[in-house]
């Protein structure tokens, strides 16, 4: 391909040395379940660190650079891909292992030089053949959904032209299809003409050849972006295609620790949680490795918190997510899933804690998973609701919304503090945008909720089948629709003129009705008996608490609040362990 225009002024590079030395580790690899074709840990053990920077001074002439790919049906990657490469490459160099698509002609267009290369369920193969054809100094290899910033090409070609290292690791930052961000070192520029080449079927590496060279590695600060997991649909896909592969590498190699890391994701990502459970904590069980920062181990950890979380198993879940930060003390995904956990069991004060340390770790580069803003903010929304600071949840609320005003979850959470607020007009509102457009149970939950207290109780019903609709599980939606019709038969009976014993739902109703003409004493005296028919249920505290704010009693407010927190957390933990 031919080079554009040289930058004058490339970006500056830090880079820390390693001498490598050591055996190949256990490494690290995907996003919470997304797992990357290659293995981005190199070894690390023994290695001596030095800080070095290499300075914005453009040599004479610029080392030569093969960029190297390989591909099968990547026609609509491929062009994004290879133009972001501006001037980096002296020669493309594009391997196809059996497209059917106008991949091949893409890549010819854009001046890259293809070959042909049968597939043979080896990674590993198919790059050493890409890189059988490169005839430049230096080989940077990449995959057709990868792209690279003007600042990222500027600094690779300074990294080459330093001559400090023998190799370069790359930090590829991938996005998952909710929005989160996993970033891993790879080896991914190195000298040509030294014997290097990958090794292993499935997250293909150069680290081996490195060790028995003897050669110089160094950890970069370069960012490559990785577009593959951003598609739920294409991880299960390449899940599919990788399990047999990486069976038959954990035949061939029993004794590689790092293969039951990529089994565990492979299975979870099919649906096959036990096995995938089981293999991650094999995996962390192996023993914590000396150097700093274990991709692999960060992500077997957030792997496994994911299902003990799915599955409501908190005391598992608790341990676990303990250990985690011991090893990663102060990262904040471990510290907003062990935030939200000891929120649920009542721990307000100690759960901000926990997400005013997340969100000051958010302010530095975060390795790992790095959790969106909004929602460490909607985690404190919910933690000042607990401690029942109505106007403080309200605002950090709002706060979620404005930074992910695509996130259903978060817009629902808004719509229930506008209604503990008496903002009933704003929730309606949101409630109507959400709604027209959910894609998840939850603005359906909220508007069911709403229409229950406002005695509209059809309504009610239509919204959780809505929510049943749009993936709320059956045993929820009868629950939910089982109070409706209770609540239903007694209006009913009513209307009858029929003497009915006042009870719990009457008393709620008739409450929610005072509250809405903002009769603030009338309504807590009717949740106080509410209390009184019922001393374990929740919403008739949180009402209580609200009716009690209104009017200026905070202290007594308080401590209906805290009730009901205690009460829902106790009827959770009986929920879960029945």
């Amino acid at each position: 391909m031919k080079r554009a225009k040289q930058h004058k002024h490339p970006a500056r590079t830090t880079v820390r040395h390693h001498d490598v030395t050591c055996p190949r580790p256990a490494s690290g690899g995907p996003a919470t379940l997304a797992v990357p074709n290659h293995d981005p840990a190199p070894a690390r053990e023994g290695y001596r660190q030095v800080e070095i920077a290499v300075e914005p001074v453009a040599p004479p002439t610029w080392p030569s650079i093969s960029v190297c790919l390989i591909v099968k049906n990547e026609a609509e990657n491929l062009r994004p891909c290879l133009e972001s490469l501006g001037d980096l490459a002296s020669e493309v160099i594009v391997v196809d292992t059996g497209s059917t698509d106008d991949t091949v002609r893409v890549a010819q267009e854009l001046g890259a030089r293809v070959h042909h290369f049968a597939w043979t369920n080896d990674f590993a193969a198919a790059r050493n053949e890409s890189l059988r054809h490169a005839t430049a100094e230096w080989i940077f290899w990449l995959d057709a959904d990868d792209r690279l910033s003007p600042d990222a090409v500027a600094q690779l070609k300074r990294a080459a032209a330093s001559g400090r290292a023998d190799a370069y690791m790359c930090l590829v930052t991938s996005i998952e299809a909710d929005g989160k961000r996993t970033t891993a070192e790879h080896i991914r520029l190195f000298r040509n003409g030294l014997g290097i080449r990958f090794h292993g079927g499935i997250h293909e590496t150069v680290g081996p050849d490195l060790v028995r060279l003897g050669l110089t590695l160094a950890a970069t600060d370069i960012q490559v972006l990785h577009t593959g997991y951003e598609c739920a649909e294409t991880v299960l896909r390449k899940s599919e295609r990788n399990l047999p592969i990486i069976e038959k590498e954990v035949a061939r190699h029993p004794d590689r620790v790092d293969l039951l890391f990529y089994r565990g994701h492979a299975l979870i990502n099919l649906g096959r949680l036990d096995e995938g459970l089981s293999d991650m904590r094999a995996y962390l069980a192996r023993g914590r490795p000396q150097w700093p920062f274990s991709y692999g181990r960060f992500l077997a950890y957030a792997a496994a918190a994911g299902i003990l979380d799915l599955r409501d198993q908190r005391d598992a879940l608790e341990e676990l997510l303990r250990d985690a930060l011991q090893e990663f003390p102060g990262h904040p995904h471990f510290l907003l899933l062990l935030a939200r956990l000891v929120l649920l069991r009542g721990r307000a004060d100690e759960a901000l804690a926990m997400l005013n340390e997340a969100r000051g770790a958010m302010e530095r580069p975060v390795r790992g998973l790095r959790p969106r803003d909004a929602w460490v903010e909607l985690a404190i929304a919910e933690a000042y609701r607990a401690k029942g600071d109505k106007e403080t949840a309200l605002r950090w609320g709002q706060m979620a919304w404005e930074h992910a005003p695509d996130w259903e979850l978060g817009g629902s959470f808004l719509a229930r503090l506008y209604l503990d607020s008496g903002m009933a007009e704003e929730a309606e509102a949101l409630l109507a945008e959400l709604c027209s457009a959910a894609k998840t149970p939850d603005p359906w939950l909220v508007l069911s909720e709403m229409r229950f207290w406002q005695g509209r109780l059809k309504e009610a019903a239509d919204a959780i089948e809505e929510a049943r609709g749009r993936g709320l599980p059956a045993d929820q939606a009868d629950k939910r629709l089982a109070r409706v019709r209770s609540a239903a038969a007694l209006a009913a009976t009513r209307q009858n003129g029929a003497a009915a014993k006042p009870g719990l739902v009457a008393l709620q109703m008739r409450g929610m009705e005072l509250l809405g003409k903002r009769e603030y004493l009338a309504a807590a005296e009717c949740f106080a008996e509410a209390v009184q028919e019922s001393p374990t249920d929740p919403d008739s505290y949180r009402y209580l608490a609200a009716c009690l704010k209104a009017l200026g009693r905070e202290a007594e407010a308080f401590e209906a609040w805290k009730l009901a927190n205690h009460w829902e957390s106790q009827a959770t933990a009986t929920s879960a362990a029945g």
